[in-house]
């Protein structure tokens, strides 16, 4: 029986689960900034810009002068507030500045603009937040790919449930990493079950045996298991 159908039915319960489990993981990161960075001692000018930033941003009035001066700041810190306000004014305009901050070499400014990306909402955002993901190999991902997936999911839509499906086929089941979970945790919010019943599940064809999970099973400590039917095994003696 194909997976597709009823079969389908009697795994989405487990599915559910386990997106649960990375539920709490992944919701700190949707709902807050990254954490800043060391601010240094700074002159009078830097004070006023970012005096200026956190007041057009609490207005929500887009101040395109302030945000390229302090996105060009040699201060980590100013760039990174830079691209936070730059999300919370809520002008779309702002992507074309963000969207090169992406590629800052402090990882807490990259993953501030994909935050302030995913606050503006804008599909055009898209390409470079998965171009962020891909262009780091997964043993290597760090905040600015799971700001990036978070961003691509509150973005949303068509568009934002198309680069999830990607995210997660593209995963390696074999070796999930935080990045592939959360894209998968993301697309199931999305509604979009059938990528994750692609990355969790691999199916044979109909009239044969099924699915089975493409996750390695955890073994609990301490016991042994038989692949020989009937066979039973205990926990070793202790010493």
């Amino acid at each position: 029986m194909s997976c597709s159908n009823p079969r389908q039915t009697r795994f989405v319960s487990s599915v559910a689960a386990f997106l649960l489990l990375m539920a709490s993981v992944v919701a700190a990161s949707a709902q807050n900034p990254p954490p800043p960075v060391a601010v240094p001692a700074t002159d009078e000018m830097t004070v006023g810009l970012l005096a200026s930033l956190l007041v057009a941003a609490d207005a929500r009035r887009f101040d395109p002068a302030a945000l390229r001066d302090a996105l060009a700041s040699n201060t980590p810190a100013v760039r990174r507030q830079a691209a936070l306000a730059a999300g919370r004014m809520g002008d779309a305009t702002a992507v074309d500045l963000l969207v090169p901050v992406l590629n800052d070499t402090v990882p807490s400014v990259a993953a501030a603009a994909a935050f302030g990306l995913g606050l503006l909402k804008d599909a055009r955002a898209i390409p470079a937040l998965l171009q962020t993901i891909r262009a780091v190999a997964p043993a290597d991902q760090g905040p600015p790919q799971l700001e990036a997936v978070t961003a691509i999911a509150k973005i949303g839509g068509d568009d934002g449930a198309r680069a999830l499906t990607q995210i997660t086929t593209a995963a390696s089941p074999t070796a999930p990493t935080a990045v592939a979970d959360a894209a998968l945790l993301e697309a199931w919010r999305l509604r979009r079950h059938d990528a994750v019943a692609r990355a969790l599940f691999t199916c044979s064809p109909a009239g044969s045996t099924g699915c089975r999970s493409t996750r390695p099973r955890a073994r609990r400590p301490g016991r042994s298991y038989s692949h020989r039917r009937g066979a039973r095994h205990h926990a070793p003696a202790r010493g």
